[in-house]
């Protein structure tokens, strides 16, 4: 990814810090970190664990010039959105699937990396959504197994990512399939998008189904077909957290509403349409 366009992405936001209003609409609320402990009391003076994986390019992934600083949409999202409201915080790095529970047990207090939100994770967490999800099949380059729908694929082997929206339809796919009387398809879980994309690389299965942006090689792979999965992306919070929650909501609201959050989409070449208006979820 172009480096000098993720910098800017960043310094615009940051050095008009100062002068970001949000209009009417957003209870005139304003950017101002220094009125913390007025606005959100139970936030002064602590400081965030943020889970994240950095494993998962272009959302969260370790920059190559600096191994110890996390980088991506989520990763760039999460430090405007906190700068606004004023609270410093630290990534607490570990694997996908471990970060839910612990923002659970309490050892975080958010998780910010592509997050589904479902009502079962809804008991667990505060949700603060902000984002779609939309998904593709990549395939080999050349498309060898001539896939080109999501019907295509009975009787093919095919990756989606542990606990995401594509194992859930790959399941119902091919559940169809056997009532067809079509052969299944042979589902492979992997732990993050780059383990998915290896193992077809490797001719391991004929398909992944996941997001697939700047970071795949079109050398080695194309994408088949892109459909959306009608799914909401959110950022957890620990149950019950309420100041934080909120600040989190208005500070989205506010990157939205001034446009500087479409730059974080465009800066790692996704579709600025899959944003949507932030809506806090507390069950």
């Amino acid at each position: 990814m172009n480096q000098l366009v993720r910098l800017l992405a960043v310094a615009s936001f940051c050095a008009g810090l100062a002068v970001l209003v949000a209009p009417a609409s957003a209870a005139e609320f304003k950017c101002e970190p220094e009125k913390i402990a007025t606005k959100y009391p139970s936030l002064k003076g602590r400081t965030l664990k943020v889970g994240i994986s950095a494993a998962d390019r272009p959302t969260s992934y370790r920059d190559e010039t600096d191994p110890n600083k996390v980088i991506g949409f989520d990763a760039d999202y999460a430090r405007a959105t906190f700068a606004c409201i004023g609270i410093p915080f630290e990534f607490a790095i570990g694997g996908w699937s471990g970060l839910m529970p612990a923002l659970i047990a309490g050892q975080t207090d958010v998780m910010w990396d592509q997050l589904y939100y479902t009502p079962e994770r809804g008991k667990q967490a505060d949700f603060v959504l902000y984002s779609s999800s939309g998904s593709s099949i990549v395939v080999a380059k050349g498309n060898p197994k001539k896939i080109h729908s999501l019907d295509d694929l009975c009787g093919h082997r095919a990756v989606g990512q542990i606990g995401s929206t594509e194992v859930t339809t790959l399941q119902g796919l091919s559940a169809k399939c056997v009532e067809a009387k079509k052969p299944e398809i042979d589902i492979h879980i992997g732990q993050d998008r780059t383990s998915g994309l290896l193992e077809l690389a490797n001719d391991r299965v004929d398909v992944y189904l996941g997001i697939a942006v700047a970071y795949y090689d079109p050398a080695i792979y194309e994408i088949a077909y892109g459909y959306s999965t009608g799914v909401r992306i959110g950022v957890a919070v620990k149950k019950g957290d309420k100041d934080l929650t909120q600040a989190i909501f208005d500070s989205i609201k506010l990157l939205q509403d001034e446009g500087n959050a479409r730059k974080f989409y465009e800066a790692y070449r996704m579709n600025p349409g899959l944003s949507i208006p932030a809506e806090i979820i507390a069950q």
